[in-house]
């Protein structure tokens, strides 16, 4: 008797085991929608760190990003072919599974937007160079809870390798000369959501072609860049834009002059990683805080350029890029922890 029963014991032990594990689960017995597990998440690691995390599936360098409910939206860029995109891929830095989606992609192809920002759970791109690398005036509109692309009215200027920012709830965008080689200053756009309309502001002191910006106290930070005529000289200067008179003025110089760079400002200070000096990709991380000045902070693990920064959870994702002086565009996504 003994023996005739004992085959049915581990039957149902197996059987126990089935049920336990598949309840809300995903492939692999691990559930899509938990927060993510693994070091980025639980180790708490140390301030002033990197992580390596998953890649983005379409490499891109040119590309822009905004973040909108701690989900982080890469927009356009151009593929390793150097073709211009129209591709939209959402990251979410808390999934350990799926970390990455297809969203719907920009109405048209876009490398080198002049900036994307958030404005009330919507993302606003402006410009960049068509898959002619033609410079284009349009601006699109992303709503992440529709999935869905819109177009509104057009800059006055064409502009490509820009930047923006958010104040008060109006897009500041800066517009580079359009041609290299241009003397011109970078012009100043303002425009207002609710209207639909563009006013121009005070132009910048020089040409702040591929600066990083910033919004600190109501305040337009903008660093380094390069002035056309001499592209092997990256720009070190610091300049901030007050929209209540409407003026610049110059701030403290950056410890590396660069151009080509990506950031972000977080809890008053502006972020800059990256970018190149003219020679080779940069990989480390300088800090600007009004008051004080600049500093330097940890360097990435993979230097680049032409790559994108975003901000979510507290932390920043360093998105795509070049890592060399040819165009090999990657996907390489690090985070920081300030």
């Amino acid at each position: 008797m003994r023996a005739d029963r004992s085959p049915l014991i581990p039957m149902l032990l197996l059987a126990l085991l089935v049920l336990g594990c598949s309840e809300s689960t995903g492939p692999g017995g691990q559930d899509p929608e938990r927060p993510a597990s693994g070091p980025a998440l639980e180790a708490a690691p140390a301030s002033n760190s990197w992580l390596v995390l998953p890649q983005m599936p379409t490499p891109r360098a040119g590309l822009v990003s905004a973040t909108v409910n701690d989900l982080v939206y890469v927009i356009g860029g151009r593929n390793p072919q150097a073709l211009s995109l129209a591709t939209v891929e959402r990251y979410n830095p808390t999934s350990r599974l799926f970390a990455w989606f297809n969203q719907a992609p920009l109405p048209q192809p876009r490398s080198w937007p002049s900036g994307a920002a958030t404005i009330n759970g919507k993302i606003y791109v402006t410009g960049g160079l068509a898959s002619n690398s033609a410079i284009t005036r349009t601006l699109f509109v992303y709503n992440p809870a529709t999935n869905s692309w819109s177009t509104k009215a057009q800059i006055p200027v064409p502009t490509a390798q820009g930047a923006s920012a958010v104040i008060s709830g109006k897009l500041y965008v800066l517009t580079p000369p359009a041609s290299s080689g241009d003397p011109q200053k970078t012009k100043l756009h303002r425009y207002d959501p609710g209207t639909d309309t563009w006013v121009s502001r005070a132009t910048a002191p020089i040409n702040l072609r591929e600066a990083v910006v910033g919004v600190i106290d109501g305040k337009l930070y903008a660093a380094g860049g390069v002035v056309d005529s001499v592209l092997s000289q990256p720009l070190g200067r610091t300049y901030v834009y007050d929209p209540s008179s409407n003026s610049w003025s110059r701030r403290a110089d950056m410890p590396i002059p660069r151009r080509s760079a990506s950031g972000r400002v977080l809890n008053g200070k502006l972020y800059v990683f990256g970018g190149n000096g003219g020679n080779a990709p940069y990989g480390n991380t300088q800090v600007f805080t009004p008051g004080s000045g600049w500093a330097l902070k940890a360097s990435m693990p993979t230097p680049r350029y032409v790559g994108t920064a975003a901000v979510a959870g507290g932390r920043f994702y360093m998105i795509g890029g070049i890592p060399t002086n040819a165009f090999q565009a990657v996907g390489t996504n690090e985070a920081y922890v300030p």
